[in-house]
């Protein structure tokens, strides 16, 4: 709805008339609308090992295949969002030889109080899946 908005406000902004989107008949109409046919987003069911696995087989073996082979290790191992897996970067404390650590640094999802949170994730080999 938010986006059909815009696109009305858009318009009218194009035809230079003011649409003001924040007016309270507005909002109160929209909240009328998200409360009789709003819906809780469909949740996306987790994956297991043999998933994980199954995904990792159908990868060539080229750069990209393996950039993507740890991108889904990395995000598995970690439990990791989509959001968090684009903004990992590697760090200081990880070691050479692949035997270290990730430290994941991002925002709670649970209250805007929790700054940040921190999960680590073991750099496991995974030789059988990844090589």
């Amino acid at each position: 709805m938010e986006r059909r908005l815009s696109g009305i406000a858009w318009h009218y902004r194009q035809l230079g008339e003011p649409l003001d989107t924040q007016d309270r008949h507005v909002a109160t109409v929209l909240a009328g609308i998200r409360r009789a046919h709003g819906r809780p987003p469909v949740q996306k069911e987790a994956i297991f090992a043999d998933d994980l696995l199954a995904m990792l087989a159908t990868l060539e073996n080229d750069l990209r295949g393996l950039r993507d082979r740890a991108i889904l290790a990395i995000g598995f191992a970690g439990g990791l969002r989509r959001s968090e897996i684009i903004g990992l970067d590697c760090g200081p404390n990880q070691s050479e030889d692949g035997t270290g650590w990730i430290e994941i640094f991002g925002r709670g999802k649970a209250s805007e109080a929790q700054k940040t949170t921190m999960r680590t994730a073991p750099a496991l080999p995974m030789k059988a899946a990844c090589c």
